[in-house]
């Protein structure tokens, strides 16, 4: 198979550069070649590749999660594992999870061409089975049906999983199995979970009406020993079998359909006329397509899950006030929700564009250029007057989030608050200076004792600290901040008279009398300490 596509995915340049070199050149294989998990699960879903090599230990998906993950949705397409560790654990996981075959660096390329030439030749006679079937029972019938495809290939099955009607492929899956074991009736019964029932989802050969209203129990039915056990349930004996006391029936077989080792429902044939066997190789071929079958509800349940989690999320993101927009590495846009578009001004189909070619605000742009390990935010000012705040957030593995929201409002909010502080200050500074203007005033209408000075200067004092409080009050800065940071030396002693001075001109109780000899007290030993520092 000098044509096959063969897939690697390894973490490191030197080891990729080895493998396609020896591939290419000695093996003659086309090569794809990645660095990550991830990269390597999205590339087998794109290129369909007939054999995958992985490495165990890559970033953001390790070697063993991506067999399991190729195995649920490509079960025939050979992979193999090579890894610097030799551990038998290890194998035995790999095998576990479903890797073709296991390689322990350092390998030659001998050894590596052995082990792909081994697992290709192992991968076309799994289904090589299938199509010799399909051609034989096609030469035994000369109906105009021969010339539909029955047999599956595994591409052919990724095609019809992705199908849009469940149905139509399960339909189909039946219509092979009856045809290729030659039996006269055949179904798919699927479990209820909420009844605990089998249900006829899709038929052969059967009334229509008694389709529709097919229910069986799971433990006290065939089938629902099959699901039960989730091992094949044989009946060919000569005495007839009644199903469901509804019909009887001389052969039948039911084989589980597994998702994940958990049985969700049954494949069966049947015969009623005497003498039709299943034979070990009709189990084989419903064997199979029960694989198909189960593949394809897998498939379509996956499908319908992720379908309403884009819903959920495009509402979520349609609904939600707030702008998001998302970026690759490469600055490339991946997402953006009709908020971000509306404010930003951007029109049509912009995904896939670079970040440069859909935005034209600076800021914008250099929030996204910004260093990937920080956090930035930005505020953005439109021509319409609007104004936007914008966060920065790296995601890492994707690239990064923009997130915006319509601070215009909260901009007005502030504005106002600033004007009203300004025209309060304005108005409180204006009886103040009255009153120190007649305070001074008060000297001149004649002369004053020195109680009365002493008053004055109180009160001039007062009026000082109120005009430092307003000068504090318009500087939003420190008020926003939560704190004045600046710091001045200043005498303890005068604090403490000044302290002193305040309690006296309150009225007298017995609570101000206390504080002011406790003041008293302190501001002389403060007095006498500092004249023995000098």
């Amino acid at each position: 198979m000098s044509e096959a596509l063969i897939l690697v995915a390894d973490d490191h340049q030197e080891i990729r550069d080895f493998l396609e070199e020896v591939l290419t050149k000695l093996g003659g294989f086309q090569v794809k070649s990645v660095g990550d998990g991830l990269s390597a699960l999205s590339l087998v879903q794109e290129l369909k590749p007939d054999l995958v090599i992985t490495d165990q230990q890559m970033p953001n998906l390790k070697g063993l999660e991506l067999i399991r993950r190729v195995r649920q949705n490509y079960p025939f397409l050979p992979v193999i594992l090579i890894t610097g560790e030799s551990s038998e654990k290890l194998a035995i996981e790999a095998v576990r999870v479903g890797a073709t075959d296991y390689l322990t660096k350092p390998f030659d390329p001998d050894q590596l061409l052995r082990v792909i030439d081994n697992c290709l030749e192992n991968a076309e006679k799994l289904m090589g089975f299938v199509r010799e079937t399909a051609q034989v029972l096609i030469a035994h019938d000369p109906t105009p049906e021969q010339d539909i495809k029955i047999e599956p290939t595994p591409s052919e099955t990724r095609e019809s999983s992705g199908m849009s009607e469940l149905d139509e492929v399960l339909r189909i899956a039946v219509d092979t199995a009856v045809r290729l074991t030659e039996a006269e009736e055949g179904s798919i019964l699927l479990l209820d979970e909420e009844t605990g029932e089998l249900y006829m989802r899709a038929s052969k050969n059967f009334d229509d009406d008694f389709a529709r209203a097919f229910r069986v129990q799971v433990n006290d039915s065939l089938a629902g020993q099959a699901i039960s056990t989730g091992e094949t349930v044989r009946i060919d004996e000569g005495t007839p079998q009644k199903i469901k006391t509804s019909y009887l029936v001389h052969s039948l077989c039911y084989v589980p359909l597994c998702v994940h080792d958990r049985a969700i429902g049954v494949l069966g044939v049947d015969n009623r006329t005497p003498g039709k066997r299943v034979t070990e190789q009709d189990i084989a071929i419903l064997t199979t397509m029960a694989d198909y079958a189960a593949l394809a509800i897998e498939n379509a349940q996956l499908l319908l899950q992720s379908e309403q989690e884009r819903v959920q999320l495009e509402t979520i993101l349609t609904e939600i006030e707030n702008g998001v927009i998302v970026v690759d590495h490469a600055q490339r846009l991946l997402l953006i929700n009709q908020t971000a578009m509306d404010g930003l001004g951007v029109e049509g189909n912009c995904l896939g564009l670079s970040a440069g070619e859909v935005f034209k605000d600076p800021k914008l742009l250099s929030l996204m250029n910004a260093d990937e390990d920080q956090t930035k935010r930005e505020e953005l000012e439109l021509s319409d007057g609007r104004v936007f705040s914008a966060q920065r957030t790296p995601i890492e593995g994707l690239g990064q989030a923009i997130v915006t929201q319509d601070i215009t409002h909260l901009k007005e909010l502030d504005r106002i608050k600033s004007d009203f502080v300004t025209t309060v200050s304005h108005d409180l500074r204006s009886p103040l200076t009255a009153i120190l203007g007649y305070i001074e005033l008060v000297e001149r209408a004649g002369p004053v004792n020195e109680l009365q000075k002493e008053f004055i200067n109180r009160v001039q004092s007062s009026v000082q600290q109120i005009s430092s409080l307003i000068s504090d009050l318009l500087d939003l800065g420190r008020i926003e901040a939560g704190l004045d940071t600046t710091k001045e030396m200043i005498e303890i002693s005068l604090l403490a008279k000044e302290a002193m001075v305040a309690i006296e001109v309150q009225p007298t109780n017995l609570k101000s009398i206390l504080w002011g000899r406790l003041i008293r007290a302190w501001a002389k030993s403060l007095e006498i300490q500092s004249v023995c520092d000098r």
